[in-house]
């Protein structure tokens, strides 16, 4: 019995890992709730339109390539 529970103990934990590990991996949108914000401080600290940052994180670059650029 202490063999079984042991077991289904052992694959429980695996599947969170396995399941926490996936969707780590696909939430890399940087969407989060402070995105937008970061984007906002980020142009007025630059002193340059946000529309220009968001153009080019949407082209793929980081907010942090975004503000090494500029």
């Amino acid at each position: 019995m202490k063999k079984i529970m042991l077991v289904v103990l052992l694959v429980v934990l695996a599947l969170g890992v396995f399941t926490g590990v996936a969707s780590a991996q696909t939430d890399q949108q940087n969407t989060g709730f402070l995105h937008e914000y970061m984007e906002k401080a980020l142009a007025e600290k630059l002193g340059i339109p946000l529309a220009t940052i968001e153009a080019q994180f949407d082209a793929g670059q980081t907010l942090y390539q975004v503000a090494i650029d500029n």
